[in-house]
């Protein structure tokens, strides 16, 4: 949500710890809202691009919009941002017992935070799993496979299919 520091995060598997440790001071931020010790905006509270994830998800983390992953994420962000702006409007409108128990366990924020939490948990192994294999995971990488291969047939070191081995289409 927005008031948290706004620098750049770096796009390894590192970054997620970060992140979501920004996430809960969102949700600590909502609760404190409810109970009366903050006060909160909630335009600002609905705008999933100004947090430090929403920032990461627009920004380093754009690469993987070839991912369904990333999508899931990207919606559950989103998701996380309503939830927690409806709840905002509900203490504001007096209806501090509807937005309690959309913060208990089990309630609306408790949900849509473990979907983003869960999400951003995968984006995180994807990161650390491309990093483990030398890789930038770019959509470009997997469309340049082959041609590297071929390329690398045509006198790299790797033998090519024998010709007797080639099978007609």
């Amino acid at each position: 949500m927005n008031g948290l520091r706004h620098h750049q995060i770096e796009s390894s598997a590192d970054a997620a710890p970060t992140l979501l440790s920004s996430h809960a001071e969102c949700v600590a931020k909502v609760r404190e809202h409810v109970y009366g010790a903050m006060r909160l905006d909630p335009e600002q509270v609905a705008q999933d691009d100004k947090c430090e994830l929403g920032c990461w998800l627009r920004g380093a983390a754009a690469r993987l919009r070839h991912r369904p992953e990333y999508w899931r994420a990207t919606v559950a962000h989103a998701n996380f941002h309503k939830c927690a702006a409806d709840i905002v409007r509900m203490a504001n409108d007096g209806r501090r017992i509807d937005a309690e128990r959309d913060l208990a366990s089990g309630g609306r924020l408790r949900m849509a935070s473990k979907a983003l939490v869960e999400s951003v948990s995968a984006l995180k192994q994807i990161l650390r799993d491309e990093t483990d294999a030398g890789r930038d995971g770019t959509p470009f990488d997997f469309l340049q496979w082959p041609v590297r291969l071929a390329m690398q047939w045509q006198g790299q070191g790797i033998p090519g299919p024998a010709e007797g081995d080639r099978r007609r289409v």
